[in-house]
């Protein structure tokens, strides 16, 4: 049985699986409780609290790992939800993956399918393979193989590693026909995924013969 891809993308560290955690820097000095602020940290709170999606995903890696402010796991869900609710993709991933271990919040697999769904629908390939292998196995929702062959498919496509093997072995699940079924939904998410390209009427282009005001 394939596991969950417990995979969180900070902006210094990767955490591969649950525990493992390999640097792709040397980590920045934990900072005590009550002591002062470094300046990168103090400019990145100053930038989440004014709603910047980016700059609330890195303060709760920041948290996360403990780098430059006290570790807390409780606090950087706190600012995972706030760039997810912005739609800031790797933050909803990142949201599920807490969602799905009980980091810093109860355990809830089905509040983690739908952060992952919400990512995986903004081309994230990592959310895809655990959407896809939360459908394989029916952790936090229905089982649906079709769907999850699906959503693998999508996964590997996106380059990420461990889905070929994953939708590989549960293609030879399938029966013909549901193979057929889940390749048509590969399609139809593909589909549905391509970015559009923006109307005149939205603002596009402006009309032929305009000009832009000086200030």
């Amino acid at each position: 049985m394939s596991s969950l891809h417990f995979l969180i993308i900070p902006f210094l560290l990767l955490l591969p699986l649950a525990g493992q955690v390999t640097a792709a820097k040397p980590p920045r000095p934990s900072v005590a409780r009550g002591a002062t602020e470094r300046p990168y940290i103090r400019n990145l709170r100053v930038r989440a609290r004014r709603g910047e999606a980016k700059a609330q995903f890195d303060l709760g890696v920041c948290y996360h790992f403990g780098q430059g402010v006290p570790q807390d796991d409780a606090e950087a869900v706190a600012w995972y939800r706030k760039a997810a609710e912005r739609r800031y993709a790797k933050a909803q991933y990142n949201l599920g993956v807490c969602c799905d271990l009980g980091r810093g919040l109860p355990q809830d697999h089905a509040e983690a399918v739908g952060w992952y769904g919400k990512a995986a629908r903004q081309g994230h390939a990592k959310a895809q393979f655990n959407l896809g292998i939360s459908y394989k196995i029916g952790q936090g929702t229905s089982q649906d193989l079709v769907e999850a062959y699906a959503w693998l498919s999508l996964a590997a496509a996106g380059g990420e590693a461990p889905a070929f093997p994953a939708r590989d072995e549960l293609g030879k699940r399938l029966s013909p026909a549901e193979l057929e079924q889940a390749q048509a939904r590969e399609r139809k998410l593909v589909e549905e995924l391509r970015p559009r390209k923006r109307s005149s009427r939205m603002g596009g282009k402006r009309a032929a013969g305009t000009r832009r005001g000086r200030p």
